[in-house]
């Protein structure tokens, strides 16, 4: 899962750094990355937080699951890219 998380990441900032609304773009590309995995919904388990600082976005994402026996694990994943940088 945590893979996942940090792919998630990635790819919202490597799409968003792309796009004229770089903070909007990178966040439903987050939403599209994950499409079809459970709660994965911003509101429902799904956190994504982005900035854009000197013209570095940063894109962080928090996803929560329920392990067996109902523990709730949080993990998180972070990316940061400069805009006009083409990964």
């Amino acid at each position: 899962m945590q893979t996942l998380v940090n792919e998630a990441a990635f790819e919202g900032a490597r799409i968003g750094i792309k796009s004229d609304t770089p903070e909007q773009t990178a966040q439903m590309a987050v939403v599209n990355f994950g499409d079809g995995i459970t709660g994965w919904k911003i509101g429902d388990r799904l956190i994504v937080s982005t900035s854009l600082n000197n013209d570095v976005l940063t894109v962080e994402v928090k996803y929560t699951f329920t392990l067996l026996g109902g523990q709730q694990r949080t993990v998180i994943g972070r990316s940061s890219l400069r805009i006009g940088d083409t990964p």
